[in-house]
């Protein structure tokens, strides 16, 4: 696809979903958790198990193994494959990665507590020096896979909402913000975040990260189906 088209493409893309967000669209929250409970998280980031898994990679795979005759679904993926290429991201070296979560891990509670009856979980790092470009989560329905070896909650892809589908994302911090380190969400910014902080998201939000700062930034990242007392307590 030439450039000039897929950038007309992003743009109609991004028309439907306006970036002067609603203020219940994102919520902040302070000390959402405690994050020494997550023990030695730095230490999973480093296995070959349990990551890291180029956002390049994944999409290229899934792009290869997608039906096209669903157009539509097969472009959104397409769009985000190319903004991710077209931001110098590359399959051997990751700007932006995700990393697995071992089924014995203590993060795992964090979902359930929070009041997610569905969902999934993973540490998403951003490299010092790198960008995520904007973009919108795809949908995806969350099922449970008693095989699975690491979280059992199994994300699938589907285009089109149902109160079945990821209606939520939220992210936590895992360390203090360093300068240059930033979060974006349709008009609002995240920054100076601590520890602990947290961010809520509704699914359709577009957003997108910087980390101009000489440190990796990590965050615990959970998306999935919360209930409408979970939308009452936050509020969003």
């Amino acid at each position: 696809m030439k450039i000039a088209e897929q950038q007309s493409r992003s743009a109609g893309f991004f028309q439907y979903n306006r970036l002067d967000n609603n203020p219940k669209d994102v919520v902040v929250l302070p000390q959402l958790i405690d994050p020494t409970r997550l023990g030695d998280w730095k230490s999973l980031l480093l296995t070959e198990e349990h990551g890291p898994q180029s956002h390049v990679a994944l999409y290229n795979h899934i792009l290869k193994t997608y039906p096209k005759d669903d157009t539509e679904g097969y472009a959104e993926l397409e769009d985000w494959y190319i903004s991710l290429k077209n931001a110098g991201y590359h399959e051997n070296f990751p700007g932006n990665y995700l990393v697995k979560i071992p089924a014995d891990h203590p993060a795992w509670k964090i979902p359930e507590e929070l009041g997610f009856e569905k969902f999934t979980a993973s540490f998403t790092v951003l490299r010092a020096t790198h960008m995520t470009p904007i973009h919108l989560d795809h949908s995806f329905e969350v099922v449970y896979d008693e095989n699975d070896s690491h979280c059992g909650w199994q994300k699938k892809l589907r285009f089109g909402l149902n109160k079945d589908y990821m209606n939520r994302k939220i992210l936590i911090a895992l360390e203090d913000a360093l300068p240059g380190q930033t979060f974006h969400f349709g008009s609002q910014t995240w920054q100076n975040w601590k520890a602990g902080d947290g961010a809520i998201l509704k699914h359709g939000m577009p957003h997108w990260a910087f980390n101009f700062s000489s440190v990796d930034r990590t965050l615990l990242q959970m998306s999935g189906v919360v209930s409408k007392e979970w939308c009452e307590k936050y509020d969003c």
